[in-house]
């Protein structure tokens, strides 16, 4: 299942957001060993450092109790469109643009999500795509590589949980698929433990592999991503093609990059 992100060639907006559309807000965050006792301002991711959140709104974002521990929650309701110059998506996420990975150094992030509701296998009957975790890739490197496919994604598509990695080749133009895995074991109403361990760049010294609850779904060696560019973790929520879709809601804990 190939991600779609329609028309990425689209400008982006030169004006904020007028009146009448979602909030665009950037609140620094403040990370450090594990997700325990925090705020909306104050979250907790060990080896990364301060970030960066990219919500829509208030509801957006904050820490709950959910089966007796701390977490993150992420919210994104009907009509709550983000400001990036694509009409149809909509995202409560923390990015850690600022604190990107090195290519060709090999990196272990660990996270634990829980989504509490399904339809046919999408959160809250999304109809399009839902990406929960994902490695951008931006900064360094020719701007015409910066477009808005990430390097590696976890996301659901048509009731499935898939992980993708592109590679784009140097003058090469759109990226191309270069490994697919089906997340089959993913449980809603859950905590699943997931742990990536990832070598960026274009040599064949690249590698993503990937477990959920210590189960190998993907395990993928050979070139990624984009030529010169910086890869940074980005998770929360980010809705594809289904803007007004259903209130969806995910709560991430203990996370960690080594």
């Amino acid at each position: 299942m190939h991600l779609d992100y329609g028309d990425r060639t689209r400008k982006q907006p030169r004006h904020p957001v007028s009146e009448g559309d979602m909030k665009r807000l950037w609140l620094p965050v403040i990370l450090s060993i594990a997700v325990s006792a925090c705020s909306a301002t104050n979250t907790y991711i060990a080896g990364v450092g301060a970030g960066v959140t990219q919500v829509a709104a208030e509801h957006s974002l904050g820490v709950s109790d959910i089966q007796g521990t701390k977490a993150l929650r992420f919210e994104v309701r009907p009509g709550d469109r983000w400001n990036d110059g694509f009409k149809d998506s909509s995202r409560s996420e923390i990015s850690f643009n600022r604190m990107p990975d090195i290519d060709g150094v090999e990196y272990k992030y660990r996270f634990d999500v829980l989504i509490p509701s399904e339809v046919d296998g999408n959160p809250n009957g999304v109809k399009g795509q839902v990406i929960i975790a994902q490695w951008h890739q931006g900064k360094g490197g020719d701007s015409k590589y910066t477009l808005g496919w990430p390097t590696a994604a976890l996301y659901f598509s048509e009731g499935k949980l898939w992980v993708s990695v592109i590679l784009v080749e140097k003058d090469a133009g759109m990226p191309k698929q270069v490994a697919l895995g089906h997340v089959a074991d993913f449980q809603f109403g859950k905590w699943n433990s997931f742990e990536f361990t990832t070598v960026w760049g274009q040599t064949q010294n690249g590698s993503v592999k990937a477990r959920l609850n210590g189960k190998t779904f993907l395990d993928y060696s050979g070139p990624n991503g984009y030529p010169g560019t910086e890869n940074w973790f980005k998770f929360g929520i980010y809705r594809i093609n289904d803007v007004y879709a259903p209130t969806t809601v995910a709560f991430f804990k203990d996370l960690h990059r080594d």
